[in-house]
């Protein structure tokens, strides 16, 4: 019980460490045929960049 009362209330904090990146990662975007349905969402509001690439099948 005078453990539970004396012991320290605060945890020590994880830190977050980034995987490396891989090797043969290039920045830029792909010259991608548009028949393959890449395309970019055109949003104001969000704070991150992302695009998608898909082929509607039948």
């Amino acid at each position: 019980m005078i453990y539970a009362i004396c012991r320290p209330q605060t945890k020590p904090k994880a830190e977050f460490v980034p995987p490396p990146f891989e090797s043969e990662a290039q920045q830029g975007v792909p010259d991608v045929p548009e028949e393959l349905g890449y395309s970019s969402p055109d949003r104001d509001d969000m704070s991150y960049d992302f695009a998608v690439c898909g082929k509607r099948l039948g």
